[in-house]
């Protein structure tokens, strides 16, 4: 899985676009401007649904006006207080459950707002991607799930780097999951 970290002012691209709320649908800075350039359609879409921005609660909204994303995905994170590296790392692995049949190529994290810590969002992704699936089907019929992540940060340099690190961990769970469960 490619990763890139690029500036938060970006716009957002093709693909499936990730966009947070903390709990009680206060939605993070970006995904109110997000919002703006869809006339307000998210915010239609949130309450016209359950959605109230609970941790790891999801809404999608597919192909909304006023933008390129094919798709929008608004994550809840809960409350803003509780927010640990294991739930972002949680949060991360629900975003990539949600995505995995998905043919989409591309996931934006646009949550410039979290700074590093949208690096722990980008760890659970990528530990949620492994997927031992060898013997169940053919390699055409495997949902392929997006293979490259782009997250919108304010410094894309130190997140490069702090990625280095927490990339190797990652590495090294897919190194040793098959040995560990035999798979």
């Amino acid at each position: 899985m490619e990763v890139i970290f690029d500036n938060a002012s970006a716009k957002p691209a093709k693909g499936i676009l990730v966009l947070g709320a903390y709990e009680g649908n206060v939605l993070f800075e970006r995904t109110k401007a997000v919002d703006e350039l869809t006339a307000g359609h998210i915010q239609r879409a949130i309450e016209a649904s359950t959605f109230k921005g609970k941790k790891e609660e999801v809404i999608s909204i597919p192909a909304p006006i006023g933008i390129d994303a094919s798709q929008v995905l608004v994550v809840g994170f809960g409350k803003k207080e509780d927010l640990t590296t294991l739930s972002l790392e949680e949060i991360g692995a629900k975003i990539m459950a949600t995505v995995a049949r998905s043919h989409l190529d591309a996931l934006m994290l646009d949550m410039a707002e979290l700074g590093t810590q949208v690096l722990s969002i980008v760890s659970g992704i990528e530990l949620r991607a492994w997927r031992f699936d060898k013997y169940k089907m053919k390699d055409a019929d495997k949902p392929k799930g997006p293979s490259k992540v782009m997250a919108y940060v304010a410094d894309a340099d130190a997140a490069n780097q702090k990625y280095q690190s927490l990339h190797a961990i990652v590495e090294g769970n897919y190194l040793t999951t098959p040995i560990v469960t035999g798979k």
